[in-house]
């Protein structure tokens, strides 16, 4: 740990977590924020850590169950944080791509915030995919896969995170809660990473199954009505260019854009399955989304090809 990093990522890890890698590459000698393992797996901690300057608690269950108890094991560090963010396992960067992000939230000062996702990335939320042409866009929606809280959004988010098993539902909220019609809320573009597994296919998803909690459609469902937050239409409110200069109009790129338009068809058929025990349309978004970026990105497939 160091005295002068201000940012504090906590990973809930398993046994084929990414964070190694986290720590490698160019610019981890130079490495301007801090990691903490909560780690849920068997090894013991020497395996996991790898080195000297990461510090380990070990918490068993469901990602956000998991941080309520470790955020109180390590609670007396955490007001030395200006922000402290909590990625998934599956999450593929280098120490630099964390280090750009790093510099940017500290100048930025968002209450929340994300790194973009690399377009290669499964995910369901095509407005989280990076845009080149920005170094963040204000935008009303952070995922629970990895937000980063600044120190006063922190304890007000950390209200929720035992509302359900799953954390779904939490990051609909969230806009609402941190002001995100006054730029509050940002995705980092200069800081993309990629996410790795399809959605619900991690093992924390399938420990759920097996202990029997509820489907995390349920809980999405129960948050909303308990709330009165729906699955937002996507909106940005300005942003940085990769120049530096502030803008307060951000142009979606056309490519994204067909895929916003074709994600809010989607979220009549999401609606939907809702009231479908089988949710076979909510099963296949990801993939069906991956298919039609590529499709947009690359045009139409040629016959026998």
């Amino acid at each position: 740990m160091s005295a002068t990093r201000k940012v504090l990522l906590v990973v809930r890890t398993g046994d084929r977590s990414f964070h190694p890698d986290w720590l490698s590459g160019s610019g981890a000698q130079y490495r301007n924020w801090d990691l903490h393992i909560s780690y849920f797996g068997d090894k013991p901690s020497s395996e996991v850590t790898r080195n000297a300057d990461v510090s380990i608690t070990r918490e068993k269950g469901p990602k956000y169950p998991g941080l309520v108890e470790c955020l109180g094991k390590i609670e007396a560090r955490l007001p030395h944080y200006d922000y402290v963010g909590f990625p998934d396992d599956d999450l593929y960067a280098r120490c630099a791509t964390w280090n750009t992000f790093t510099n940017i939230i500290l100048k930025h000062r968002p209450a929340l915030a994300q790194p973009a996702l690399d377009r290669r990335s499964f995910s369901v939320f095509p407005q989280l995919f990076q845009d080149p042409r920005y170094l963040l866009r204000w935008t009303n929606f952070v995922e629970t896969m990895t937000p980063v809280f600044s120190r006063d959004a922190l304890p007000i988010a950390r209200q929720y995170f035992l509302e359900n098993k799953s954390g779904w539902g939490m990051d609909l909220l969230w806009p609402h809660l941190f002001g995100a019609e006054d730029r509050k809320v940002c995705v980092v573009d200069a800081a993309p990473v990629l996410h790795t597994r399809r959605g619900r296919t991690g093992p924390l998803y399938k420990d759920l199954a097996k202990s029997g909690a509820p489907d995390p459609m349920d809980d999405l469902r129960n948050f909303r009505k308990k709330y009165n937050v729906d699955i937002p239409v996507y909106r940005t409110y300005g942003g940085v260019m990769r120049s530096g200069i502030a803008t307060d109009k951000v142009e979606t790129e056309p490519c994204m854009d067909s895929v916003l338009r074709w994600r809010e068809r989607l979220r009549i058929r999401w609606d939907i399955t809702e009231l479908n025990p089988h949710r076979r349309w909510a099963e296949t978004i990801p993939l069906l989304l991956s298919r039609e970026v590529e499709r947009q990105r690359t045009g139409p497939r040629k016959k026998g090809t």
